[in-house]
């Protein structure tokens, strides 16, 4: 244990040195990289330098290609990007108006917003437009800060158009529903199918008539932006919806009259053709009863049966078209 302790000691000793060594080798890494920085200071500086300029010389031909970038989307028909890049930037070209270059780029593509604005306001002149794109076209004029009224007026009529247009294809498309009647095939499925989709489509429209002048006038829209124009005043939010429930109330009423009149022709012609259809089913039964008891008329006795099977697929069919016309009446 002696002789341990005495190794111990002198290992002690030992390291005095061996640390001595090291924070010599320290300093001199100290004084080399201080030496190395102020040897790249300026080189650093210089590179700073450079990639600011870069990141302006970056932002400066975004700024310059920006009339052409928003003339693509323009092309592209993607509205609402061009004018939310439209406001990134604008504030930027404001700003350095002064400058020549800047000020002529923000003249520019102020005159392609405006010519924008004019643009999708007579779009919603165009009644055959999905009634999801008439919303989206609302939601870009109100970032470009559109008359309120104008838009209103267009976009109310352009719902009416549309929801009016629909009645009338759909009473055109009904009115020969008598000739299939008739046939009691199975296209007659078909026809509440038709019907069904008309009401959906129609109704779907109206949803978006409301979304639309919600995006309009709401003080504070889910698809609005810090973009968007000041909110509409509650006055005027009351008004517009009171012209919204007008134009409802005149495309319910022509709907109204389109679906029952269609449902009053369907029942009026099922009562009168499941009558006569039930009175050829009994008159078949009655003769295939009288045939079964002449054998040496099998054929007959087929035809008869044949008969028979048809009508019942008949009264089964017509059955099934009733049972889906009054699941649509309920709806």
């Amino acid at each position: 244990a002696t002789e341990t302790i005495k190794e111990m000691k002198n290992d002690v000793y030992g390291m005095d040195d061996d640390m001595e060594s090291v924070r010599v080798k320290m300093q001199m890494i100290t004084k080399t990289s201080k030496e190395l920085d102020d040897l790249f200071q300026d080189k650093r500086v210089q590179v700073d330098k450079l990639v600011r300029i870069r990141r302006l010389l970056t932002r400066l031909e975004f700024l310059s290609e920006l009339p052409e970038r928003l003339a693509v989307m323009i092309d592209k028909q993607s509205y609402k990007e061009a004018v939310e890049l439209y406001h990134k930037t604008i504030s930027v070209l404001t700003k350095h108006s002064h400058v020549l270059s800047f000020k002529n780029i923000k003249e520019r593509t102020e005159g392609m917003m405006q010519d924008l604005t004019g643009k999708v306001i007579n779009l919603l002149d165009d009644a055959s437009l999905e009634a999801i794109k008439l919303t989206q076209y609302v939601t870009v004029l109100r970032m470009m800060s559109a008359p309120r009224g104008r838009v209103l007026d267009k976009l109310l009529n352009a719902h009416k158009k549309r929801s009016l247009g629909m009645v009338h294809s759909f009473m055109t498309s009904t009115s020969t529903v008598n000739a299939k009647m008739e046939r009691l095939d199975h296209s007659e499925a078909a026809d509440v199918s038709h019907v069904r989709e008309f009401h959906q489509s129609l109704v779907v429209g109206l949803i978006e008539a409301c979304k639309g002048v919600y995006e309009l006038y709401a003080p504070s829209s889910p698809h609005s932006s810090k973009h968007t124009s000041v909110a509409a005043s509650p006055v005027d939010f009351s008004a517009a919806f009171k012209d919204l429930r007008a134009m409802n109330s005149v495309v319910m009423a022509e709907y109204t009259k389109a679906l029952l009149s269609s449902m009053r022709r369907f029942f009026n012609d099922f009562n009168d053709v499941f009558t006569s259809v039930s009175v050829d089913y009994m008159f078949g039964a009655d003769i295939v009863g009288v045939i079964s008891h002449k054998p040496e008329d099998l054929e007959n006795e087929q035809i008869a049966e044949e008969k028979k099977q048809e009508h019942f697929r008949k009264l089964s069919n017509m059955l099934d078209e009733r049972a889906k016309w009054l699941m649509l009446a309920r709806q």
